[in-house]
């Protein structure tokens, strides 16, 4: 039986050792290469996990802050602090609520017709030597004809304050209350003679009032001066006053 001879390593040439080289350095190459795929795949996916978690949080986030938000909101109305003031007449005791028109939750109509009303009666109960013409023409101007031919006869008679007054007194009437009853409004109201002379020992008690009113707003044509003093056109339509009688 034959057996092949065993041949000793033999030395590499040149060309041998610079393949082997090459072969390594490829094959090195080739690894260091997978390596770095693997490492940025890694990245990669570290990132992405990282995005995904901060989006979650980052909804969480806003989810809370809105929350947040909507209970300081719901909560403010019940913080508010609404103030008010209490007024007392000296002379009657009688007390008033000062509010605004939030508070009472009151139409803008209502207030234009209580502010016209309290003008009117200011306008033509009160008396003034001074501007005795002013309130005359402001309560004709708020008038409608009918009215107006009745307040023009108080003025011709001789009960007329200007007549009997003259520049010794005035008249001062202060509105206390509006309300209505139906298309009627009811103005309650204080009228005192006060001596121009400022003597106190000669002022009457003031007498209290109610006037029943019907009014209207009417567009008529007027001229530029009456408008600045009725832009709206308030008309009294009908006018009368009574003693108010203790309750």
């Amino acid at each position: 039986m034959f057996f092949k001879k065993k041949i000793k390593n033999q030395p590499l040439t040149a060309e041998q050792k610079e393949a082997k080289k090459k072969k390594s350095d490829t094959r090195a190459a080739w690894q260091m290469l997978k390596m770095g795929e693997a490492f940025d795949k890694t990245v990669v996916d570290i990132a992405l996990q990282s995005a995904k978690s901060w989006k979650r949080f980052g909804v969480g986030a806003l989810i809370v802050a809105g929350l947040g938000v909507g209970a300081v909101m719901g909560l403010t109305p019940l913080k508010e602090a609404v103030p008010y003031v209490a007024r007392v007449n000296e002379t009657t005791g009688h007390t008033d609520i000062i509010t605004t028109i939030k508070d009472k939750q009151m139409h803008y109509d209502e207030v234009i017709n209580k502010y016209w009303l309290a003008e009117y009666v200011r306008y033509r109960e009160s008396y003034d030597w001074n501007t005795i013409q002013s309130t005359f023409d402001a309560t004709n101007l708020l008038s409608a004809p009918d009215v107006q031919a009745a307040f023009k006869e108080i003025y011709n008679s001789p009960e007329a304050p200007h007549k009997i007054l003259r520049q010794q007194a005035k008249v001062v009437a202060k509105v206390t209350n509006i309300s209505f009853v139906g298309d009627m409004a009811q103005v309650r109201f204080t009228k005192q003679i006060m001596p121009t002379s400022g003597a106190t020992d000669q002022t009457p008690p003031p007498q209290k009032l109610i006037a029943t009113i019907s009014f209207e707003f009417k567009a008529t044509p007027m001229e530029e001066s009456d408008r600045l003093i009725n832009p709206l056109g308030f008309h009294v339509t009908s006018y009368r006053v009574d003693p108010e009688t203790a309750p």
